[in-house]
């Protein structure tokens, strides 16, 4: 067994993914807690998405350039089939490919699930409070696109947001 200097258990790769990450809720909540640790711990993780990646995101966004043609870059981002992963149908001409890419080598976090949900995280930052606060997407797995953008949102965000101001005094932060 892969153990600490303190014989503690360390975990391997297998330890925090599953067969079907991308709609098991343990999963899911494991890698919420890494990402709000993340923000406690080195915030800067998160600034840089939304200081070098979030204002492309916006402006490919209300141009409409943010997948290839012929997809809906908000039905693929909410999709439940895992063949379409929204990272690889943006639009390459758009440079948000290239920019999440060069903000996640930047934090050793090539991983797909950190660039579906760095996506996710993009699109729930349109509302600016969510921005400011820097809050991860509270949605870790895909139930479809959001019937009302702005009423399910909220709820979700408000319910998820609680958990994460939990999290946040758990760190010694303030929210």
């Amino acid at each position: 067994m892969n153990t600490d200097p303190a014989g503690k258990p360390r975990l391997r790769w297998g330890d925090h993914d599953s067969p079907d990450s991308q709609k098991n809720s343990q999963t899911g909540r494991a890698r919420l807690e890494l990402i709000i640790t993340a923000k406690c711990i080195y915030p800067e993780f998160l600034e840089k998405l939304s200081s070098d990646v979030f204002p492309l995101f916006e402006k490919r966004s209300k141009s409409g350039q943010l997948a290839k043609k012929g997809y809906d870059f908000e039905r693929v981002l909410f999709s439940e089939d895992p063949r379409l992963l929204p990272f690889g149908l943006l639009a390459p001409e758009n440079g948000l490919e290239a920019a999440l890419r060069e903000w996640a080598k930047k934090f050793h976090a090539e991983v797909d699930w950190i660039f579906v949900n760095a996506l996710l995280t993009l699109w729930l930052w349109r509302n600016p409070e969510q921005r400011k606060d820097l809050n991860w997407t509270p949605f870790w797995f895909s139930s479809g696109p959001p019937r009302s953008s702005s009423r399910i949102v909220r709820a979700v965000a408000r319910r998820e947001e609680d958990a994460f101001q939990r999290q946040m005094w758990a760190c010694g932060g303030s929210a």
